[in-house]
Order: C-alpha cells, then sequence, then structure tokens
C-alpha cells in the first residue's frame, strides 16, 4: 500500500523545509544542531524508500510464488 497523496505530499513539505533549515544551519550553529537536522531528514527519506519498497513488494507477491 502506497502512501496517500496527503501523507506524501506532506512528508516531502517536510523534506523541502528541513534541507533548507540544514543549509542555513551549516553557517552558524552548533553541530549537535546540524547532526539533529540531518538525522531527521535520513528519517523521513527513510520513509520514502521503504514505502517504494514494500509497494513493489506487494505488487510482486500477487504474481505468485514461481
Amino acid at each position: 500500500m502506497a502512501l496517500t497523496k496527503q501523507v506524501d505530499d506532506s512528508v516531502n513539505e517536510a523534506i523541502a523545509a528541513l534541507r533548507n533549515g540544514l543549509a542555513f544551519s551549516s553557517r552558524g550553529e552548533h553541530p549537535i544542531i546540524i547532526q539533529a537536522l540531518a538525522e531527521v531528514l535520513l528519517k523521513l527519506d527513510a520513509i520514502k524508500s521503504i514505502e517504494h519498497f514494500i509497494a513493489k513488494a506487494s505488487d510482486s507477491s500477487r504474481c505468485g510464488p514461481y
């Protein structure tokens, strides 16, 4: 099952906002803040990747075991 459009759009908006924040934070924030932003961004990217993998796996399971 794919993410709903609303959730997908929200995740994409969050990713864009975090990338923007990460770009600005790299110029003057403490490294711990930069690391925390990068970790959240990584987890959101993982949601997109995992969702894509699950969708492919569920599609291939409908074709049968062979």
